[in-house]
């Protein structure tokens, strides 16, 4: 190896030495501004080697820099999502903060539970990347914290069916039989096959009266998934408009599909079935 060679390889040591120092004391830094049981290392990542491709990312976060204030500094459940929440803060406020930052804010927004940290993240869900505006969207609706506006607004709007899919589910768990008018105008309106024959399936769960309009419409819904779901979910809840139910559930007897027309049957004889142990009672 030559001279210059070695000098070359000692140089790109002595700068990652360096970048791994500055990293270092750029760590320490910040772990002297928050609790000691918030380990900074697991949310930053660890520096690039000065040989590594550079990352290139042409994302920018929201301008708006926001205070503790402005999330209500006393509704925190525990000093541990207080911490939690102050670190996400700080960096989502930094300056020139990439897409990796903001995911990491994510994360640590999950460990905290109250509101304050649902309300960021719903500022999340409006960030100019794809892929934060579905994780904090994702976070959100497994958050404890729940804002059924923002889940209705997610079923009407959200162009993902996976995310209308879970803010539907989300939205039963929160409001049980009082969900039953959202639920259903996903069976009726959703562009999606798979999320109209899930809600079906939900409104056999709520099973209250008015889950039977909806349930009447989706019957000659386009997709034979869906109306094999819609009459499941008549044979369950049926019993509190039969006979008119029977009547509605014998129109799929003559459906193009096999597994449409077995499970009206089935439904049916279900219903029946009920109807007889009722008046016997």
């Amino acid at each position: 190896m030559s001279r210059l060679e070695k000098r070359k390889r000692n140089n790109n040591a002595n700068i990652q030495d360096a970048t791994k120092q500055r990293a270092l004391e750029k760590t320490k830094e910040i772990s002297a501004s928050i609790a000691e049981k918030i380990k900074v290392m697991e949310v930053f990542n660890p520096p690039k080697e000065e040989n590594d491709p550079p990352v290139i990312d042409k994302s920018k976060a929201l301008t708006k820099v926001f205070t503790l204030e402005d999330f209500g500094a006393n509704e925190f459940d525990s000093a541990s999502s207080k911490v939690s929440f102050e670190l996400a803060l700080k960096i989502i406020n930094k300056k020139g903060s990439k897409t990796v930052d903001r995911l990491n804010a994510i994360k640590l927004l999950k460990g905290a539970v109250c509101p304050a940290a649902y309300k960021l993240l719903v500022h999340l869900s409006n960030d100019n990347s794809e892929t934060v505006r579905s994780e904090s969207i994702a976070a959100l609706l497994e958050h404890k914290t729940s804002d059924v506006d923002f889940l209705t607004n997610l079923v009407k709007k959200n162009k993902l069916p996976s995310i209308r899919l879970s803010a539907v589910r989300r939205i039963f768990e929160v409001l049980g039989e009082k969900s039953a008018h959202t639920v259903g105008n996903a069976l009726v309106n959703d562009q999606s096959p798979d999320v109209r024959k899930r809600a079906a399936a939900i409104l056999g769960k709520i099973a209250t009266s008015d889950c039977i309009e909806y349930l009447s419409k989706a019957l000659n819904d386009k997709n034979a998934e869906v109306r094999k779901s819609t009459a499941e979910s008549f044979g369950i809840i049926g019993l509190i408009s039969y006979p008119l139910s029977k009547v509605r559930l014998s129109r799929l007897k003559d459906d193009d599909y096999d597994i449409v027309k077995k499970s009206a049957d089935k439904a049916i004889r279900r219903l029946d079935e009920l109807a007889r142990r009722d008046k016997l009672e």
